[in-house]
């Protein structure tokens, strides 16, 4: 997949942050998250928010939405940037949007988000939502994985990826943090 258009232009990636266990569960992270936090991971966590809009499903967007615009705003805010960020959530049941900078995706999903890729510079981050990164992964729209694996094995579980599809993918980087986390980025070929 090529990151540029006719124009010369690049597109945007399309970039899945998740936090998973060994075992490939990525739900109900704050039960299991917390037990390896680190000044070295939470510098990070302070410094990965980069890309210029969000993609989510309806059930990360509704506990995001109740969550990030009552958090206080600070120099270098982490919750400012959520707040502000375009965000762009997949939905076929949700109505209304009321985060600032929301827009519902709805109908043929692939076709939009793929329509999104070429709208401007500026990077897509998904966070949770798995049965959307299932469908990207499945379309080949999903550009750059970061993986922070916490060493926790759940036993069951939701898991990041669906049975039955094979994605090739290229280590780019590793980084081992203080408590066994270690963060695997890669790039689908």
């Amino acid at each position: 997949m090529s990151y540029y258009d006719g124009r010369r232009k690049r597109l945007r990636k399309i970039i899945v942050e998740e936090d998973i266990s060994l075992d490939g569960i990525f739900e109900d992270n704050g039960k299991w998250r917390f037990d390896y936090s680190s000044d070295d991971l939470a510098d990070f966590d302070r410094t990965k928010l980069k890309p210029d809009a969000m993609l989510i499903g309806r059930k990360t967007y509704e506990l995001f939405a109740s969550y990030w615009p009552n958090q206080k705003s600070d120099e270098n805010s982490f919750a400012d940037k959520m707040n502000s960020m375009h965000k762009y959530v997949v939905s076929a049941t949700l109505k209304r949007a009321d985060w600032k900078n929301t827009t519902i995706i709805d109908g043929d999903v692939p076709k939009e988000i793929s329509r999104i890729k070429n709208e401007s510079d500026g990077d897509i981050e998904i966070f949770g939502s798995a049965k959307l990164v299932q469908t990207l992964t499945q379309y080949g729209l999903v550009d750059e994985f970061n993986l922070l694996v916490f060493p926790v094995i759940l036993g069951s579980g939701k898991r990041l990826f669906a049975e039955g599809k094979k994605l090739p993918v290229t280590l780019v980087e590793t980084k081992k943090f203080s408590k066994g986390v270690v963060l695997l980025h890669y790039r689908t070929s």
